[in-house]
């Protein structure tokens, strides 16, 4: 049966993965795909994460995970394997709205903290 699987150390290309373990990546990637849109972000990362670990080639599973990082707060880490899935599609649209998501993230973020720290140094000022 083609059911076995590969060990870490000889898979190099996706040729090197086994018809079960690319079967069973795209079945935890769709799970992780159901979970995003559910907002269950821990269950999207895991299952993105279980796909990944299954075959490492899996773009949509590495793109699912992205968003689950996105939605949990994981900016940088969300940016960075952005940035693995841009260089080979550089133009894709997908892309470029987590990375707006990012932003906007980011701005929000850098506005909270403003809120929160800005009267911090108005030391002796009473109405």
């Amino acid at each position: 049966m083609g059911g076995t699987t590969t060990s870490k150390a000889d898979i190099n290309t996706e040729d090197d993965i086994s018809d079960l373990d690319k079967q069973i990546s795209v079945i935890y990637s769709n799970m992780a795909a159901c979970q995003v849109r559910l907002k269950k972000v821990g269950r999207a990362v895991e299952c993105a994460e279980t796909a990944l670990k299954r075959n490492k080639f899996n773009t949509k599973a590495k793109f699912r995970l992205v968003q689950g990082l996105i939605e949990e707060g994981s900016l940088i880490k969300a940016g960075s394997l952005l940035d693995e899935l841009e260089k080979d599609k550089p133009d894709d649209a997908a892309f470029k709205n987590e990375r707006a998501k990012i932003a906007a993230k980011e701005k929000e973020a850098e506005a909270k903290q403003r809120k929160e720290l800005g009267g911090m140094f108005d030391r002796g000022k009473k109405n």
